[in-house]
């Protein structure tokens, strides 16, 4: 069996957020969601899901709170340095408790001409003035310098989030998506058991939390997984490239961080790789491909 086949994808798509869709298992693990809507046994989406992280292609999986819905802003930071930073940077998470992951891949044009080793770096961060302070930290810790865009959305909902809803927040991110318990919430906040669903219900249902997968592409044994990456406009948006359904069959998901948008496929070889930057070419001449993409996660990330 390859490596993602069909199954593989449509479980993999199942991840992509905003979802766009109810569902009357929210409060169940991701797992039965996906069972549900792809008429598949959970014992085998679980099997599947299982093969992807051993085989290293799925590195993470876990929940994210929308931006919007945040007291604090996030900023996504992309720089210039090379590999190695990688190496520095993990080993500096519990001392940067506001970096919230790194994003790295390999550029190429969109003749698939090289470019070279890229890295971003989302930043938690309450204010314009919190960030300029914890750029300085990179810089004189790490040597760090780039461009970064604040990635917060402008409609605002925080104001809908109560003290309960924020303390259920607190304690869902702290759990995996494929073993969500709402009894360890209950245990963590002391919320009524029947309170806790019915919120959490309503966080899911409204993407104030939402899943997020996350690859290591390097790994892929069969085939390329490349990202096509092109900075957002008015015109060009999440909507938009959504609805054009470029090479559809080929498409797992997509992802949004600052002004850049990174569309994820999984293609055979480099003959079919040149076909997505060609059909991308009909719509956009300003995009980059990147390839071998992956992230780090810091479990020292400080929320709240």
């Amino acid at each position: 069996m390859e490596m993602i086949d069909d199954t593989s994808m449509e479980i993999i798509r199942c991840f992509q957020w905003p979802r766009g869709e109810s569902s009357d298992l929210q409060s169940r693990p991701s797992i039965y969601k996906i069972s549900k809507k792809l008429g598949i046994h959970p014992a085998m989406i679980k099997k599947r899901i299982d093969e992807m992280i051993s085989m290293g292609l799925i590195r993470n999986i876990k929940y994210y709170i929308d931006d919007r819905y945040n007291a604090w802003n996030r900023y996504f930071l992309l720089i210039n340095n090379k590999k190695e930073i990688l190496n520095n940077i993990s080993e500096m998470f519990q001392f940067l408790p506001f970096v919230e992951r790194v994003i790295y891949g390999y550029l190429c044009d969109r003749n698939l001409t090289d470019i070279g080793f890229f890295c971003g770096i989302s930043l938690i961060c309450k204010n314009d003035s919190e960030v300029n302070s914890n750029l300085n930290a990179l810089t004189s810790k790490l040597g760090i310098k780039g461009y970064y865009s604040l990635m917060k959305e402008n409609d605002s909902k925080i104001s809908q989030l109560d003290n309960i809803d924020i303390s259920i927040v607190k304690s869902i991110i702290k759990q995996s998506p494929l073993t969500f318990n709402l009894n360890e919430i209950f245990e963590e906040t002391k919320i009524p058991l029947r309170t806790v669903r019915r919120r959490v219900e309503k966080l899911l249902e409204i993407d104030a939390i939402y899943e997020e997968i996350s690859f290591d592409t390097g790994k892929l044994e069969y085939g390329i997984m490349p990202s096509i990456i092109l900075k957002t406009t008015p015109e060009l948006n999440m909507n938009t490239l959504k609805s054009l359904c470029l090479l559809n069959k080929k498409y797992l998901i997509m992802k949004k961080f600052g002004d850049f948008m990174f569309i994820i496929y999984h293609v055979k070889n480099f003959n079919e790789l040149e076909m997505l930057s060609a059909e991308f070419s009909k719509t956009t001449e300003n995009f980059m491909i990147s390839f071998r993409n992956g992230s780090l996660n810091n479990l020292y990330v400080k929320y709240f």
